[in-house]
């Protein structure tokens, strides 16, 4: 069973912390600022959002489709798309 996804600080590449999530990590998409990301999990349909600062979850929510990849947008901020 592999372990949770992990994030690193830039430059060194070194893995700082795990990110928690649920089955499936699909798709990843960082705020404009790099402030905090979004994971998209497609099997329970679960999105987390993390700081990056705090190292830790923000929010957690779970649609009705099976979620694969997200994005941020600048004018309409974060979005999902089920392929």
């Amino acid at each position: 069973m592999p372990g949770p996804p992990a994030f690193s600080t830039l430059p060194t590449e070194k893995v700082e912390h795990l990110a928690l999530v649920s089955r499936e990590p699909e798709g990843v998409a960082v705020t404009p600022d790099g402030k905090s990301f979004y994971v998209t999990c497609e099997t329970a349909g679960d999105i987390f959002v993390f700081d990056t600062t705090a190292a830790r979850e923000i929010s957690h929510f779970t649609v009705h489709r099976r979620a694969r990849a997200a994005w941020i947008s600048c004018r309409t901020g974060p979005g999902l798309h089920p392929l």
